[in-house]
């Protein structure tokens, strides 16, 4: 059962992955191993491998946020409906919004329109 979380939408400027460790997981390969997303370490790691749904390869991560994408583009309900399924999943909130970013900015290199850091308001 997932715990009571506060639903805060995803912003980018949220993230404290730095400029270098994003781009570093943006232009590198993709191995698997999901702790290779920014923000994932090993707790979060095996918090993904449990319950229904276990996600234990990092595809597997592009898969869920593809298949979580609204029926009319709308980057920010994307990247919301994808930090609420992680905190469904029980993923702590520290990196919530470092893993949405890194998974939708890598998505957004190969698939364009995706994601856009533009669509969010200046503040926070």
């Amino acid at each position: 059962m997932p715990r009571e979380a506060i639903r805060t939408p995803f912003h980018p400027r949220r993230s404290t992955t730095s400029d270098n460790q994003l781009a570093e997981f943006i232009a590198g390969p993709i191995t698997g191993i999901t702790t290779e997303v920014p923000g994932i370490g090993l707790v979060t790691m095996e918090t993904l491998a449990r319950g229904d749904e276990p996600i234990n390869r990092t595809h597997q991560l592009f898969g869920i946020f593809l298949a979580l994408s609204p029926d009319e583009p709308d980057c920010a309900e994307h990247c919301n409906r994808f930090k609420y399924w992680l905190q469904d999943k029980n993923v702590g909130p520290r990196f919530l919004d470092e893993i949405v970013e890194a998974i939708a900015e890598k998505t957004q290199t190969w698939i364009p329109g995706v994601f856009s850091a533009d669509a969010f308001p200046e503040e926070v």
